[in-house]
């Protein structure tokens, strides 16, 4: 049976800037001296070590999603796009939401049962905490009845259930808005009746 763990934090100093510079689009600018790319975003070099990241989608939660995807989790959760900028000082973001945050990422493929906590650090002035999360589960090996689930604050924001089935459900970069939580004390992951060893949870 095989086990692993992926964690990776990155810290986002993030302030605001003249009001003048914003949309009521969701962006987020970086000053570094170079942003690549960010999957399913534009990134435009504005001059003087500023690049703008927006998208084209009129959806402004959307496309708050698609960015902080391309960002932190990239396109399969181990190639996030941030890792490509060189020589980050900050990042300024439109939303209060992302002011003075942490993006965290957790990967565990597992078989059998488990379950793994992440510790907020503090439980006060940590509102309107955002999640995104991946849950794959190969069923072919395992009984009916496996379930794996992710839960923030202590509420499940994603269940996949299958019995005996091949199945993966993915709502990283989508419209989890309604899933926030203000002052959360932990994040889980945790499965349980899992059979094989590939079952996955990314959050």
């Amino acid at each position: 049976m095989k086990r692993y763990l992926i964690l990776l934090t990155f810290l986002l100093m993030i302030g605001f800037s003249s009001a003048a510079v914003w949309t009521d689009e969701y962006q987020i600018r970086i000053y570094a001296d170079s942003v690549p790319s960010v999957s399913g975003a534009t990134v435009t070099n504005e001059g003087g070590g500023i690049f703008k990241v927006n998208t084209t989608n009129p959806n402004y939660e959307l496309s708050r999603a698609i960015i902080m995807k391309g960002l932190f989790y990239g396109t399969t959760g181990s190639n996030p796009n941030i890792v490509n900028a060189a020589n980050i000082t900050k990042m300024v973001s439109v939303d209060e939401r992302d002011h003075n945050r942490f993006a965290i990422y957790g990967r565990r493929s597992v078989a059998g049962d488990f379950s793994y906590t992440f510790t907020f650090d503090s439980t006060t002035n940590n509102e309107n905490v955002s999640s995104w999360s991946y849950l794959k589960h190969f069923g072919s090996a395992g009984p009916p009845g496996s379930e794996l689930r992710f839960q923030l604050g202590g509420s499940t924001n994603h269940l996949l259930f299958q019995p005996g089935l091949d199945a993966e459900s993915d709502e990283t970069g989508t419209d989890t808005s309604a899933e926030q939580r203000d002052n959360p004390s932990t994040a889980v992951i945790s499965g349980s009746n899992l059979g094989g060893s590939t079952n996955e949870i990314r959050m």
